[in-house]
């Protein structure tokens, strides 16, 4: 057992139980809006990743006899939809909306 003899708070003469208000956790702030320019960001890049990843779904499913306009729109539709999901405001869903009609029709126009 070696070392000094430590004192047992309880019974130190200057020990005092104290009442101690529980720590309040802060209220879960919700998640600061982007700005513009970061809608903005998200906006193009969330049209270039539907857009290729629509030609990479037209590309894989060319060799199963598919019709590459229709693979593409079938990947433009699904990655379309879920880049809808990325955007938070009115707007910009509307921008992401009518780029996404663009991209379609410029890319089924294309792959014809």
């Amino acid at each position: 057992m070696g070392g000094p003899r430590r004192t047992v708070r309880s019974t130190a003469p200057a020990y005092k139980v104290r009442t101690t208000a529980k720590r309040r956790r802060r209220p879960a702030q919700p998640p600061r809006p982007l700005g513009a320019l970061g809608e903005v960001i998200v906006i193009g890049v969330s049209l270039i990743l539907a857009v290729l990843g629509s030609l990479f779904v037209a590309a894989r499913l060319v060799p199963l006899s598919v019709p590459s306009a229709i693979g593409y729109a079938t990947g433009m539709a699904l990655l379309g939809g879920a880049a809808m999901f990325s955007v938070r405001r009115t707007w910009s869903r509307i921008t992401l909306a009518a780029c996404l009609a663009i991209a379609f029709g410029l890319g089924a126009a294309w792959l014809r």
